[in-house]
């Protein structure tokens, strides 16, 4: 719901986490290297690991399109939005060629995804890198968290010729592909191609294409979210009077029109059903309304004076205050954040 400079991403990739990045891209290069050689195994269908079927060495486009992205995976995985619009029109020109036939070009896409094991970095990378951002809450919707537990089969070691499964059940890091990877898996771990979200919104969203630009270049060091939760005029003192939560009126605007896209017939429509959404958080702004009522700025002031070691952060006694974080910029860091500001905002607590 908010944007991030790209400032702030290449300090925790060329910094924080460099030689993480630079380990995992090697990795990824070799594999890149043995599916181009030939090297590479066929994909088991039973786990059984004894005598691998190699795959073919890649020739024509294929080779084309995996030479290109082993070459230059470094500058790939860590391109900024607008590089990665130069570099998809370079895969655009293989890509034409290959989608003529799409029983070739969807299992060598598997093949190219499977090299870049974005499935692997979804449960161990991604949510130390994205924690070091800053984000926890889904970046569409922001209701919820940016994890899912999903089941997972492990192949266990086979005895007596028989194999073995262990069913188990995983907290997975959920992400959302900009450019989509079920037709440009070369970006399928492209840093800036990864928009951490919430499994509703993901599934909704698909491989559609929305105006909202997580990502934010240029010289604008922060940009404020472009959405706003509104409380309608009197549904306050109505609340009040009569205790009647369901009297608590709110819309939801996107003035930009950044989560709509194009049905069919040339309509547009709202993707993510935020209104519907956050009308089942009403008991949030409840809470909000009562503190408002119960905390006047006297009273933030005395707890200051008296308690100026715990009151001195202006950020810190509003997020206490609210139950949340209070900053603009904090609006990732948890679910409701942006929503609790927003009506926070409007009744004067912060």
């Amino acid at each position: 719901m908010i944007s991030i400079h790209t400032s702030k991403v290449d300090n925790i990739l060329s910094v924080v986490l460099k030689s993480d990045i630079d380990k995992f891209i090697q990795v990824r290069e070799k594999s890149l290297g043995d599916l181009i050689d030939g090297k590479r195994a066929k994909k088991s269908t039973n786990g059984r690991s004894s005598k691998p079927k190699l795959l073919p060495k890649l020739t024509g486009k294929k080779l084309e399109y995996a030479t290109l992205l082993k070459d230059n995976l470094s500058k790939i995985v860590l391109a900024h939005p607008s590089e990665l619009t130069s570099w998809k029109n370079k895969f655009d020109a293989i890509i034409s060629q290959l989608k003529i036939n799409d029983k070739i070009y969807k299992p060598f896409k598997n093949q190219i995804l499977s090299c870049l094991d974005y499935e692997g970095l979804r449960s161990d990378f991604y949510p130390q890198y994205f924690s070091s951002l800053g984000i926890k809450s889904c970046v569409y919707c922001n209701a919820l968290l940016t994890v899912s537990v999903e089941s997972t089969i492990t192949w266990m070691t086979p005895q007596r010729k028989q194999v073995k499964t262990k069913k188990e059940w995983k907290a997975k890091f959920q992400v959302d592909h900009y450019i989509p990877k079920s037709d440009y898996p070369c970006f399928g771990i492209s840093f800036y191609n990864l928009y951490p979200v919430c499994g509703p919104c993901n599934n909704i969203k698909l491989d559609r294409v929305i105006g909202f630009m997580l990502y934010l270049e240029g010289s604008i060091e922060f940009e404020d979210s472009p959405f706003l939760f509104e409380l309608e005029d009197g549904c306050v003192s109505s609340y009040l009077n009569t205790n009647n939560i369901e009297l608590i009126k709110f819309r939801f605007l996107d003035n930009n029109n950044l989560y709509q896209i194009k049905d069919s017939v040339g309509k547009t429509r709202a993707l993510f059903d935020i209104q519907g959404i956050y009308d089942t958080q009403k008991d949030v702004i409840a809470e909000l309304i009562l503190k408002a009522k119960k905390y006047p700025t006297s009273y933030k002031e005395s707890l200051i004076n008296s308690f100026s070691g715990l009151f001195s952060d202006a950020s810190l006694s509003n997020r206490l205050l609210i139950g949340n974080y209070s900053q603009p910029s904090e609006i990732h860091n948890r679910p409701l954040a942006k929503f609790t500001q927003d009506i926070a905002k409007q009744l004067k607590l912060i």
